[in-house]
């Protein structure tokens, strides 16, 4: 009987294998993707590829038959625009599609592109209908097999894409259609050989328009302080610029990003761009219609790219600026200036999610996203990109005393970094100025830092600074005079570039020596950090403390290891030896040791 249920558990184990095996064609044609997100690899996401190569011909031929626009799907479509004609369609692109409309290639691409995106209650009716043309016979005779879904390329019995974002398929070369799980529009590429690889940033699913940061730094790490100028790069194609189109460039709601300017360059020249300032509402890129609730159309989401994730809405847009292009001879690069403003809300600026330091509160599903840009092509398809997320970074403190265990108050400090050999201290105006080391009475007229404090550091326009606080009813050490000695003790800096060159240096209690004085260095740091689950989350110096005393930070009601960690801050310059004690790990490989004896033994032993 034993037997016999191990033998029906193999068959059952067979079957489901070879059932998922069927389901992957057998081809030598293969198609390979990897997806992004700006650089965050779309990992473990199911995507399919349908070669649509006869719905495609026939819509850009109008040779629509009769069986088609009497069918079910192309009544469906037809009530989901209010389309009164019964053999075309009239597409919220402006594109007119049936029996006689011919277009050109491009044009077809965002017919099926608008058509993929129409939904009603009975579902992607678009969707629907395109797998109906797609489905009738060629002249050839020949019917597209259905979409197929990309498998993890080591392991193809996962239909999803790897922890890299890669996946892979067989095909048949032609149109080919991409979409999500939920048969949501990502791309449309025409594939002509039969070994293929696409790159795909969910950010920018076309070409038309595209951001870059030019090296600056890698894409999805772009850490800046407060007030310095930083720029995003904008890459318009030559194609799109024939439509000679109005294009936007903006920001979110509740972003702290400021334009400064623009500029187009062609090698070393640059040339200042006209911005105006313009608002959704006005229609500044002549679309035929905003669809509803004061939205943009679904085919202008920046959140994903395909639509379905969420749009920028009226309300959700801080400032918008319009320019215009003329007709290009080449790709045209724009040039963006900007800055980041401090935000007055501390926590806003930290970020709420793993000290993540988001610049601003964002709309939708993708946090980081801040900036924009829109164009549209004379058949109103509008296209949008969005850039990489802007970080900053800070720091915390705590004081104590020399033996790093006890809550200190009382000290002061100036803000410093080495450069070029220099130190420079952080003056009151936004400034950094060059200052030798022993000259006590110029460094004290720097900005001070003091206990109690949360600044925020804003070159070239001074700081901001707001009191530490704490509920009383929070966990407080009953040994301690109060909630308060707590806030006096802590010293947090928002809003500094990454940079391992930073140092405190105390002014105060002052030493007539000023070889006794200690400066306090410490780095500052915001990274891309990958999860044993395959997260992407960020590193910060403000949640991760490289320099903390465990027993001390377990006093600090807003203390989150990994999230609101805090940096011991002697007051005679001492450190603690290390971050954490190795003493736990030391136990731990201890006690796996006596457990493999044990076991060793006992194998022996029976």
């Amino acid at each position: 009987m034993k037997k016999l249920f191990w033998l029906l558990g193999g068959i059952v184990v067979l079957l489901a294998i070879w059932a998922i095996m069927a389901n992957i064609p057998s081809s030598k044609n293969t198609l390979q993707i990897k997806v992004d997100i700006n650089g965050v690899p779309s990992a473990h996401t199911i995507y399919s590829a349908t070669n649509v190569s006869a719905a495609f011909q026939q819509i850009k031929s109008g040779n629509i038959s009769s069986q088609i626009t009497q069918s079910n799907e192309w009544s469906l479509v037809r009530t989901a625009l209010n389309e009164t004609s019964t053999n075309t369609l009239s597409l919220n692109n402006g594109l007119t599609i049936g029996t006689g409309k011919k277009l050109t290639d491009d044009e077809t691409q965002s017919a099926i592109k608008a058509l993929s995106q129409i939904s009603s209650t009975s579902g992607k009716v678009g969707l629907k209908l395109i797998l109906a043309m797609n489905s009738t016979p060629t002249s050839s005779g020949q019917i597209s097999y259905p979409g197929v879904v990309f498998h993890n390329p080591e392991s193809p019995l996962f239909g999803f894409t790897n922890s890299q974002g890669e996946g892979e398929t067989a095909f048949t070369p032609g149109w080919i259609l991409i979409t999500d799980a939920d048969t949501n529009f990502i791309t449309l590429k025409n594939i002509t050989k039969t070994t293929a690889r696409l790159s795909i940033n969910l950010a920018n699913t076309d070409d038309l328009m595209t951001f870059d940061f030019q090296g600056q730094n890698s894409r999805n790490n772009l850490v800046v302080g407060y007030g310095r100028e930083f720029s995003y790069y904008l890459k318009v194609s030559k194609a799109f610029t024939a439509y000679k189109s109005n294009y936007l460039i903006g920001t979110t709601k509740n972003t702290n990003i400021v334009i400064d300017n623009a500029y187009i360059v062609n090698g070393k020249q640059q040339t200042k761009l006209a911005l105006t300032k313009t608002q959704l509402s006005e229609n500044p890129l002549n679309v035929k219609s905003y669809g509803t609730n004061n939205s943009l159309p679904t085919d202008a989401s920046i959140l994903i790219g395909n639509g379905t994730k969420g749009i920028v809405s009226l309300s959700q847009t801080q400032e918008v600026m319009k320019f215009s292009l003329d007709s290009q001879s080449k790709d045209t690069l724009i040039k963006i200036t900007a800055h980041l403003a401090p935000i007055a809300d501390p926590a806003l600026a930290q970020g709420a999610q793993n000290n993540l330091m988001i610049v601003g509160k964002n709309p939708g599903s993708f946090p980081g996203l801040s900036f924009f840009a829109f164009g549209a092509t004379k058949n109103s398809q509008v296209t949008s990109s969005y850039a990489s997320p802007i970080y900053t970074s800070g720091i915390n403190f705590v004081m104590t005393d020399k033996s790093n265990t006890k809550l200190a108050t009382g000290m002061e400090y100036a803000l410093g970094k080495h450069e070029n050999g220099n130190d420079y201290y952080f003056q009151t105006d936004g400034t950094w100025k060059v200052i030798n080391e022993n000259s006590q009475k110029t460094i004290q007229k720097s900005y001070i830092l003091k206990g109690g404090k949360s600044y925020l550091i804003n070159e070239n326009n001074g700081v901001t600074s707001t009191p530490i606080s704490f509920d009383p009813s929070t966990r407080v050490d009953s040994t301690l005079s109060g909630y308060k000695v707590i806030s006096n003790s802590l010293i947090k800096i928002l809003g500094l570039a990454p940079s391992d060159t930073y140092f405190l240096y105390p002014v105060k209690p002052l030493t007539t020596d000023a070889s006794g004085i200690k400066k306090q260095p410490f780095s500052v740091f915001n990274t891309p950090y990958t999860t044993v689950n395959n997260t992407q989350i960020r590193k910060t110096s403000i949640g991760f403390a490289k320099n903390q005393g465990t027993k001390i930070n377990a006093l600090i009601p807003d203390w989150i290891a990994g999230q609101n960690e805090y940096n011991i801050l002697a007051i005679d310059g001492s450190l603690p030896t290390s971050n954490y004690s190795i003493m736990p790990i030391f136990v731990i490989v201890l006690a796996i040791l006596a457990v493999l004896i044990i076991g060793i033994i006992l194998f022996k032993k029976f």
